[in-house]
């Protein structure tokens, strides 16, 4: 199931005391994702799972920073997530998981500065080895109407995630956010008619 948390920015929420028990923006079980806005305006995340009693730091956005429209999935011990970014006056999008035993947490992060036509992340899935595959929503512009969509993948890259490429175009939105899948050679998705669609992972043999 892909779960999208919507979040209100409240006014002083920087001293708000986290525990296990506090809203969580996902939650699987006893694992819960949280989130509260530091002393500098920064987006912080926590994670409680079986491995951790108290909320566990396993991201902070920097100075100024916040994230929207929040998409969280579960992918065995690792939680995926993507989000809008804002730091006033650039913006973008960002993508990773965390592993909830450890709450160690790759990313990747692109900005609207240098992908101008992007409209964030629709879905994702998280692969065994830790490499993700995207879909990513596309602006409306003289040649695509009502938009268009895109497929991309994020390599491991030592114990982080690589920078994010695209694999595969489409003229208008056919994919179902939700159907993507990541094996070890192969993403595979759904069409909104149901037709199934797949293509090689960059590198596969």
């Amino acid at each position: 199931m892909f779960v999208v948390a919507v979040m209100a920015i409240v006014a002083s929420p920087a001293q708000a005391r986290l525990t296990c028990r506090s809203h969580a923006r996902f939650h699987d079980g006893s694992i819960k994702v949280l989130t509260r806005y530091g002393k500098a305006d920064d987006q912080q995340w926590f994670l409680c799972s079986a491995s951790f009693g108290r909320p566990k730091l396993f991201l902070d956005e920097g100075a100024s920073t916040i994230d929207l429209e929040p998409h969280f999935k579960r992918f065995g011990n690792r939680v995926g997530y993507a989000w809008l970014w804002s730091s006033n006056p650039n913006g973008g999008w960002e993508m990773g998981w965390v592993d909830v035993r450890t709450a160690f947490s790759p990313a990747v992060s692109v900005s609207f500065n240098n992908v101008k036509d992007s409209l964030g992340i629709k879905g994702f899935a998280v692969g065994a080895r830790g490499d993700m595959a995207y879909l990513e929503g596309v602006g409306s512009n003289a040649k695509h109407p009502r938009g268009a969509e895109r497929i991309g993948y994020v390599p491991v890259r030592g114990k982080g995630l690589a920078n994010p490429r695209t694999v595969v175009r489409f003229r208008a939105p056919r994919v179902r956010p939700g159907s993507l899948f990541l094996s070890p050679t192969a993403i595979t998705w759904t069409t909104r008619s149901g037709a199934p669609g797949s293509t090689k992972v960059p590198g596969a043999p």
